[in-house]
């Protein structure tokens, strides 16, 4: 084993030790990770075994397995984090449409009205 296959090795496991712990209770991400992670700690000790399937699959090298395997789980990941953000606008949105009823609702001397919309403060 190399020192930059150690290294890679080791940083997989601590990446795999952080993720299963910051996803507590989320066991079908956690499945995921764990296998695309198994599946660079494999690549990372016995780095023939990319050579192998890339030629199965039709790719030239492994490398370039590896390389459109990355591409592909970022393009993902980048998705499934702008979904998340739209989501998260869009409750925001929701949250503070309903505070602002809310509080004009209750401001000082209205009493349940809506607030007269000539009246200046």
């Amino acid at each position: 084993m190399t020192p930059f296959q150690f290294l890679l090795a080791a940083s997989l496991i601590g990446i795999l030790v952080f993720l299963y712990r910051t996803f507590a209770g989320k066991r079908v991400l956690k499945i995921l990770l764990g296998a695309i992670l198994a599946a660079g700690l494999t690549f990372t000790l016995f780095p023939e075994l990319s050579q192998t399937l890339a030629h199965f699959l039709g790719i030239g090298r492994g490398a370039d397995l590896v390389i459109y395997s990355t591409l592909v789980g970022l393009i993902a990941a980048c998705l499934l984090l702008y979904l998340r953000t739209v989501r998260l606008e869009e409750m925001i949105i929701q949250l503070t449409r309903e505070q602002a009823v809310k509080e004009a609702f209750t401001r000082e001397g209205t009493e349940g009205r809506l607030p007269d919309p000539g009246h200046q403060k």
